[in-house]
């Protein structure tokens, strides 16, 4: 019989989609001809780009159909045609329309006494280029020009840009609600696109939730093997803090210190005891534990103890608490002695990609008594190739992380967080929701998990 599995539900705090609030903004559309398109693309970047109106999100312009609503005013068009003839008829005859009609100049038909003296039949294939027929387009472009609000500080730069004596008016100009902001879901894509092009780039997050990264109930048994063993980390530490002496055995809600968070309420899962809850990094590819928080504490043994002191003290001070090192006030959240932790584990394997990598050379100066310890090497094996931080791990926690942590594990780069309380001073389902702010430049996935209670006898 299969055992219950837990139940995984993610932390995705979405905005509204809705088109009233403030997901909108009113813009400027001019239309122009696509003839003039390159032209007035690269005028406007220089003058009035949209990152200056925070809009980058957006492309600068669209086709449409001359079938749609176009303006009855087409800016810069016949401007651009008449500018475009006579500065070429201009160029090659040195007169103007008038000067020109009638006297077959280039046409190469008659006895050719009007195409400039040259050859009658080159004459008649190839014609000046006044008398070009120019590309006919069945569409129109609209480009955005600023937000309304900012027209009248821009109005002599849009009457350069569109080659008008005088800035158009507002009831010349279309009036556009877009998307203020940039799509950060498919279906915020999909509402706001059509009211105007939108660049949509979704995060590896969001890629990854869109491609059905649900979990299966393989990833489900995995998931409540990783949360015992983070229980079990959690009696773990509480027993190394009674042993160590940093709590009595039996704390009574007298001795414990209930600490007020930040938002001025009594918290009680913010007492010592919590200092010392649980939590293990995995790495999904193998299946296998990379550390856990007790593994901290290991290693500032190991760092005071088992490893010899090549400049040992000759008159050494007696340390009236030897266990400083290890109530360090950083370390007092398990996320982060998991990641200090892993750090430790990726210098170790730096280390012995450094020695393999000069073992060609000759011996090292490194001395065996030294090395890494048997857990050491365990958790080297259990990491990939090349690791970067936490990059591609899991983090298993009983509690939620608070601020500091859920920003550290933002630079440590973590993949996804499982965490079973919630806390007061949480930062990933109870404030911030620091795990998928676009400001950052790193997001995970974060899920509340909950284990089954075993059955009663």
């Amino acid at each position: 019989m299969q055992s219950p599995l837990p139940k995984v539900e993610e932390v995705v705090i979405s905005r509204s989609v809705d088109d009233v609030g403030g997901n909108l903004v009113s813009v400027l559309v001019a239309t122009i001809n696509p003839r003039r398109a390159s032209h007035v693309l690269k005028m406007l970047s220089e003058r009035l780009p949209l990152k200056a109106y925070n809009l980058e999100h957006l492309k600068r312009v669209r086709r449409v159909p001359l079938a749609v609503g176009v303006p009855q005013v087409t800016f810069t068009e016949d401007a651009m045609e008449n500018h475009s003839s006579c500065t070429s008829m201009n160029t090659s005859c040195g007169g103007s329309d008038d000067d020109h009609s009638g006297d077959g100049v280039g046409d190469g038909v008659g006895d050719g006494g009007g195409g400039g003296g040259g050859d009658s039949g080159r004459s008649s294939k190839i014609k000046p280029r006044y008398e070009r027929k120019l590309p006919s387009y069945k569409f129109h472009l609209q480009v955005i020009l600023c937000p309304n609000k900012d027209y009248s500080f821009v109005q002599a730069d849009v009457a350069e840009l569109l080659q008008m004596p005088s800035p158009p008016l507002l009831g010349d100009l279309l009036l556009l609600e877009v998307a203020r902001v940039a799509s950060e879901t498919r279906q915020e894509f999909e509402l706001w696109n059509p009211r105007w092009p939108t660049i949509f780039r979704p995060s590896a997050v969001a890629r990854e939730r869109e491609s059905g990264g649900t979990h299966s109930v393989e990833d489900l048994q995995v998931i409540g093997r990783y949360l015992q063993q983070a229980l079990q980390d959690e009696q773990d530490v509480q027993h190394m803090a009674v042993d160590e002496g940093w709590e009595s055995a039996n704390p009574s809600v007298d001795t414990v210190d209930n600490v007020h968070d930040v938002y001025g309420t009594v918290d009680p899962t913010s007492n010592r005891m919590r200092s010392y809850s649980g939590a293990v990094i995995a790495n999904p590819e193998s299946d296998t534990i990379v550390c856990r928080s007790a593994d901290y504490y290991a290693q500032r043994h190991d760092l005071r103890s088992d490893r010899p002191n090549p400049n040992p003290d000759p008159n050494p001070n007696p340390d009236p608490n030897p266990n400083l090192l290890l109530q360090h006030p950083l370390m007092k959240q398990a996320a982060m002695r998991c990641i200090h932790a892993v750090g430790a584990v990726v210098c170790v394997q730096r280390e012995q990609e450094m020695t393999e990598a000069t073992s060609y050379y000759g011996p090292t100066s490194n001395d065996s008594s030294t090395g890494p310890s048997q857990a050491m090497t365990k958790a080297v094996a259990a990491l990939n190739d090349n690791q970067y931080l936490c990059s591609g791990l899991d983090m298993y926690c009983v509690h939620e992380p608070d601020l500091m942590t859920a920003m550290a594990l933002v630079h440590s780069r973590i993949h996804r967080v499982y965490f079973l309380e919630m806390a007061s001073d949480g930062a990933l389902s109870s404030h911030f929701h620091v795990h998928q702010l676009r400001q950052l430049n790193h997001r995970y996935r974060a899920f509340r998990c909950e284990l089954p209670q075993p059955d009663n006898p």
